[in-house]
Protein backbone atom coordinates (compact mmCIF):
# COMPACT_ATOMS: atom_id res chain seq x y z
CA UNK A 1 0.00 0.00 0.00
CA UNK A 2 0.99 3.59 -0.52
CA UNK A 3 1.99 5.13 1.90
CA UNK A 4 4.38 2.46 3.16
CA UNK A 5 5.76 2.37 6.69
CA UNK A 6 7.85 -0.74 7.45
CA UNK A 7 8.26 -2.73 4.23
CA UNK A 8 7.81 -2.25 0.53
CA UNK A 9 6.60 -5.27 -1.46
CA UNK A 10 7.31 -5.27 -5.20
CA UNK A 11 6.14 -7.82 -7.77
CA UNK A 12 7.57 -8.13 -11.27
CA UNK A 13 5.29 -10.00 -13.64
CA UNK A 14 7.57 -10.01 -16.68
CA UNK A 15 11.00 -10.53 -15.13
CA UNK A 16 13.10 -11.89 -17.99
CA UNK A 17 16.53 -10.30 -17.72
CA UNK A 18 19.30 -11.39 -15.39
CA UNK A 19 20.38 -7.76 -14.95
CA UNK A 20 17.44 -6.16 -13.17
CA UNK A 21 17.72 -3.58 -10.42
CA UNK A 22 15.52 -1.51 -8.17
CA UNK A 23 16.83 1.91 -7.23
CA UNK A 24 15.32 4.01 -4.45
CA UNK A 25 15.88 7.75 -4.75
CA UNK A 26 15.00 10.41 -2.21
CA UNK A 27 13.06 13.59 -3.00
CA UNK A 28 16.18 15.39 -4.28
CA UNK A 29 17.20 12.54 -6.57
CA UNK A 30 19.94 10.99 -4.44
CA UNK A 31 20.31 7.23 -4.68
CA UNK A 32 19.64 5.77 -1.22
CA UNK A 33 19.57 2.09 -2.14
CA UNK A 34 20.19 -0.15 -5.15
CA UNK A 35 18.98 -3.74 -5.08
CA UNK A 36 19.61 -6.54 -7.58
CA UNK A 37 16.35 -8.28 -8.49
CA UNK A 38 16.69 -12.04 -8.84
CA UNK A 39 13.14 -13.15 -7.98
CA UNK A 40 9.70 -12.00 -9.25
CA UNK A 41 8.85 -10.62 -5.80
CA UNK A 42 11.03 -8.44 -3.57
CA UNK A 43 10.46 -7.20 -0.02
CA UNK A 44 12.48 -4.14 0.95
CA UNK A 45 12.74 -3.15 4.62
CA UNK A 46 12.25 0.60 4.89
CA UNK A 47 14.93 2.21 7.02
CA UNK A 48 14.42 5.68 5.56
CA UNK A 49 12.97 8.87 6.97
CA UNK A 50 9.37 9.78 6.16
CA UNK A 51 9.01 11.44 2.79
CA UNK A 52 8.45 10.97 -0.92
CA UNK A 53 10.72 8.56 -2.75
CA UNK A 54 11.00 7.33 -6.33
CA UNK A 55 11.28 3.61 -6.99
CA UNK A 56 13.03 2.98 -10.30
CA UNK A 57 12.99 -0.48 -11.91
CA UNK A 58 15.76 -1.00 -14.47
CA UNK A 59 16.06 -3.97 -16.82
CA UNK A 60 17.83 -4.14 -20.19
CA UNK A 61 16.47 -1.13 -22.13
CA UNK A 62 13.46 -0.59 -19.90
CA UNK A 63 13.19 1.89 -17.01
CA UNK A 64 9.99 2.36 -15.02
CA UNK A 65 9.55 4.80 -12.16
CA UNK A 66 6.91 4.92 -9.44
CA UNK A 67 6.45 7.37 -6.58
CA UNK A 68 6.02 6.02 -3.06
CA UNK A 69 5.32 7.83 0.19
CA UNK A 70 7.05 6.53 3.32
CA UNK A 71 5.24 7.40 6.51
CA UNK A 72 7.24 6.34 9.55
CA UNK A 73 5.11 5.99 12.64
CA UNK A 74 6.54 7.89 15.59
CA UNK A 75 6.92 5.82 18.72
Amino acid sequence: PNPASDELHLAFYHLQSADCYVEILNSIGQLVRKIAVKEPTVTIPLEFESGIYMIRFISDNNIQTQKVVISRLKK
